[in-house]
């Protein structure tokens, strides 16, 4: 796949988003690196042990969002040589990642989406908690139970 383009492989009969993702994962494990020796090492270990390419794209996934020079090639060691299930593995390079700073936790606040097709999205984080509060609340000023709730939520603001 490093020496095939993404719409070789799509002509062959692959989806072309596929294709993309597998051209780029061969670019992170073959292509230059500024971790040679760990690049080698890595692979060779992960073609020793069988890992597949579903596996392999979850560690580059992660590993990719770590920006300092050499992290991501220590990070991608790490996880194609921890034991593991898929989804532990998951659980352990999203902690990772998270101690080594390449990932912020989930901030607090409102966002307000772009209008696309004449409409436009809310989106409000916060904790478990105060999102049930407001969730409450707004389900208390329901007047009409006949409506669904979705209808219903929206004609509270008035539209």
């Amino acid at each position: 796949m490093s020496k095939r383009s993404p719409y070789d492989m799509a002509s062959d009969g692959m989806a072309r988003k596929t294709a993309k993702s597998f051209t780029t994962l061969a670019d992170a494990l073959f292509g230059p690196t500024d971790s040679p020796r760990l690049q080698r090492e890595s692979v060779a270990l992960a073609e020793e042990r069988g890992l597949s390419l579903e596996y392999l794209e979850m560690v580059e996934k992660h590993a990719k969002k770590l920006k300092k020079r050499g992290a991501a090639w220590r990070l991608r060691a790490e996880l194609i040589a921890f034991e593991g299930t898929f989804e532990e593995v998951e659980a352990y390079a999203k902690k990772r990642v998270m101690e080594k700073g390449g990932d912020k936790p989930k901030q607090r606040g409102v966002r307000l989406g772009r209008v696309v097709d004449g409409l436009r999205t809310i989106s409000i984080t916060d904790t478990q908690r105060r999102i049930a509060d407001l969730e409450k609340t707004l389900d208390a000023a329901i007047k009409d139970d006949d409506q669904p709730r979705s209808a219903a939520l929206l004609n509270l603001s008035g539209i």
